[in-house]
């Protein structure tokens, strides 16, 4: 496997990775960028790769499953980083440390390759790193981030390398794009054998088929509901009557409900529901954009009946749900964790 060139690195010297976790990040991602790393140095027996932690003034930052890491420095101290990587997790489109953004274009200046893990795409572009530069994001966050950044190229991908910018959209593509980077610097032999020590049996590439939102849902892989499944997340603001969902899965409308029966036990309009709203609810927590218009963009009628079908399902009406979220965001703003937790 010849593998691909994700981060900066000088000749015969370890390649220096930095790690920049933001509040609510994803451990798991965390994990899956480093443990490579570590992996990698233990398998051919001398260090290949090298990490750290930073965090605005050094303070540990606590992950979304609620475990705390602590930073090796602050990153106020860092001055020209190779390889900078912002993990991110829970309401990264929330994330505007100004500080944080401004260090991030200053090291982007300096030469560094910048990249992010699951929802740090969002802190690079809020940070205008990812001008005319492709990118991806976990699949949950898609159209929140192509709302509010509609001009930043986004591509449906599990990770994107372009020149000095990479991203990822987290969990096990994390582990992926690293992998790409050891197979391309050390050969496939040491990128094997780090991926047996992981038990990761498939490397993937960025081309790869990326896990889409209705595979969240799937609980088969029943090749007729796959594709009833793709075709109603193409067309959730434009919705598609039963026939025409059965006949882009080549069956009867009445065996494609036999079918959603049987193995989802819902219907196909109940299950389209679903989807839309869930859409719904990711437009109303990652975007400003008024509860009117994601009505529409999830292909309802009138506000009040996306209201009445929100509440029904969720069990709030949509803007309460958006006015308890930002009333907790606000109170988490709040003290970080401190250095003897």
């Amino acid at each position: 496997m010849a593998g691909e060139q994700v981060f900066r690195g000088s000749d015969g010297a370890p390649v220096e990775v930095t790690l920049l976790p933001i509040p609510n990040f994803s451990l798991s991602s965390f994990a899956a960028l480093v443990e490579p790393l570590r992996l990698a140095n233990y398998v051919a027996e001398r260090p290949l790769y090298s990490w750290r932690v930073v965090t605005p003034e050094g303070v540990p930052v606590r992950s979304s499953c609620g475990v705390a890491v602590a930073a090796d420095e602050p990153a106020e101290r860092i001055r020209r980083p190779e390889n900078i990587v912002v993990c991110g997790g829970v309401d990264g489109w929330a994330y505007e440390d100004q500080a944080a953004l401004a260090l991030l274009r200053r090291w982007a200046r300096d030469g560094a390759y910048v990249g992010a893990a699951c929802t740090g795409a969002y802190v690079l572009a809020r940070a205008g790193l990812l001008r005319d530069r492709r990118c991806t994001i976990h699949w949950e966050s898609l159209d929140g981030f192509a709302e509010r950044f509609p001009d930043i190229d986004l591509r449906a991908a599990l990770f994107e390398i372009d020149r000095d910018r990479f991203t990822c959209t987290g969990g096990e593509a994390a582990c992926d794009m690293v992998l790409q980077d050891i197979a391309w610097r050390h050969g496939g032999d040491i990128m094997a054998a780090v991926a047996g020590q992981l038990l990761h049996d498939r490397v993937r590439s960025g081309r790869d088929e990326r896990y889409l939102p209705h595979q969240a849902w799937l609980r088969t892989s029943h090749p007729v509901l796959v594709k009833a499944l793709t075709a109603m997340a193409a067309n959730r603001e434009e919705r598609l009557s039963l026939v025409e969902i059965a006949r882009v899965a080549n069956v009867s409308p009445r065996q494609l409900e036999r079918l959603f029966r049987r193995y989802l036990d819902s219907t196909p309009a109940r299950w389209y529901l679903r989807m839309r709203l869930t859409r719904a609810r990711q437009l109303l927590i990652e975007t400003q954009m008024p509860v009117t218009w994601i009505a529409v963009a999830c292909g309802f009628g009138s506000t009040s009946h996306f209201s009445k079908n929100y509440r029904q399902f969720f069990g709030v009406c949509p803007r309460e749900e958006r006015r308890q979220r930002r009333a907790a965001r606000d109170s988490a703003a709040a003290p970080p964790v401190s250095r003897a937790a």
